[in-house]
């Protein structure tokens, strides 16, 4: 029997778009309108908390091996960019379609991969689905200088040598986490060695 992969991927931080719940149903109803849709045993892959910047997600490596094993005759996916965000990785994953006979369906933009328009028009949305993620990074990217520039820690463990603190927020009643530096002896050593070595 044929097999159609439904793939679908979810990031952790987003708080609005389809659940994978969603996605999976959207798909499932698009391929019971497909002519012959009984002939095909339906396989569910999902990555959940992951980005679609980059292919390293542990359901869509599942999903190439089994495409490059032939297992695979078409993808449906309810978006494009829940496959992937980045042009250059598209390219290489159509190149992997292509060469195993594995057709590609994105339920939400009704892209057909099997004519050079479809093709065509699939390249032209991926470059403003990369150009979405860039800015997105680049907006983060600035609002954590901005925050940085209040003196507040913006994520993470403190440096070594550093401890962090929570402190009241001037004229209100809110409070941010700082960086202070951390008065014990391992400390000490390091910066009086810093400073030794920059004289």
């Amino acid at each position: 029997m044929k097999r159609i992969a439904i793939y679908a991927r979810k990031s952790i931080e987003a708080e609005k778009g389809e659940s994978i719940k969603t996605q999976f149903a959207k798909c499932r109803d698009y391929i019971n309108t497909m002519e012959g849709c009984e002939e095909y045993e339906i396989i569910e892959y999902k990555d959940e908390g992951y980005t679609g910047a980059n292919t390293f997600r542990p359901d869509f490596q599942k999903l190439l091996r089994e495409i490059d094993k032939g297992h695979i005759a078409m993808v449906v996916c309810h978006r494009l960019d829940r496959v992937t965000r980045s042009v250059a990785d598209f390219s290489d994953i159509e190149r992997r379609f292509k060469r195993h006979n594995v057709d590609f369906v994105s339920v939400n933009e009704r892209f057909d991969t099997t004519t050079p328009m479809g093709e065509a028009m699939l390249k032209i949305v991926l470059v403003f689905a990369e150009l979405e993620r860039k800015m997105i990074k680049a907006r983060v990217t600035e609002n954590m200088f901005e925050l940085a520039k209040t003196e507040r820690w913006v994520s993470g463990k403190a440096p070594l040598g550093y401890k962090l603190n929570r402190v009241k927020i001037e004229g209100t009643k809110k409070k941010q986490t700082v960086l202070e530096i951390d008065e014990d002896a391992i400390s000490k050593s390091l910066f009086t060695i810093y400073l030794e070595s920059i004289q």
